[in-house]
C-alpha cells in the first residue's frame, strides 16, 4: 500500500510544482516494492477473507508475532519480531491491531487504480522491484524493456 500512496503523492507534487527541478529538490526518488496495479487489484478480492481470519486481540506481543509467521503474513520470524510490534496497541491488558483494516475498505481501489500510470508519469528517479515480472502490467513491462534497451 505504501508504494501506491507514495506514487500518488509524488505525482501530485509534480503536477503542482510547475517545475520538475522543484520536486527533485524535495523528492530524491520513488521506489515501489513488489506491487503492480493489476496484481494489487486482483489481491483486493481476497482482502475481506484475510481480515476476517485475523484474530481481534492477542494476550502478548509474542503471540501476535507468532500468528503473523504461522499465518504466512510474514515469512521470517526475525522480520515479524521487528515489524509486528509497531502494528499493535495495548488496550486493557491485550494487544490489538493498531489499524482496523476493514475501515480502510472504501479507499482500497483508489489506492491502486492508476498506480502504473502514476509511477510512470513522475519526473524523479524511479525504482520498481518485483519478485515476479509476469505480474507486471503492460505499462510497467514496457518500462522494463525500455530500461533493458537503454543498458545495451
Amino acid at each position: 500500500m505504501g508504494g501506491a500512496v507514495a506514487a500518488k503523492a509524488v505525482k501530485a507534487m509534480c503536477e503542482n510544482a510547475g517545475s520538475p527541478s522543484v520536486v527533485k529538490g524535495v523528492v530524491r526518488g520513488l521506489s515501489i516494492i513488489d506491487v503492480a496495479e493489476g496484481s494489487a487489484m486482483d489481491a483486493l478480492k481476497s482482502m475481506d477473507s484475510i481480515i476476517a481470519s485475523k484474530p481481534k486481540a492477542f494476550h502478548s506481543e509474542e503471540e501476535a508475532i507468532m500468528w503473523n509467521v504461522k499465518s504466512g503474513i510474514i515469512k521470517f520470524l526475525e522480520s515479524a519480531r521487528v515489524s509486528t510490534p509497531a502494528t499493535l496497541t495495548k488496550d486493557k491488558g491485550v494487544f490489538k491491531w493498531r489499524t482496523d483494516l476493514a475501515k480502510t475498505r472504501p479507499y482500497w481501489e483508489g489506492w491502486f487504480k492508476g498506480l502504473s500510470n502514476d509511477f510512470m508519469s513522475v519526473k524523479v528517479p524511479r525504482q520498481l522491484v518485483v519478485a515476479a515480472p509476469e505480474r507486471m502490467d503492460t505499462e510497467l513491462t514496457c518500462l522494463l524493456y525500455t530500461s533493458d534497451a537503454a543498458d545495451e
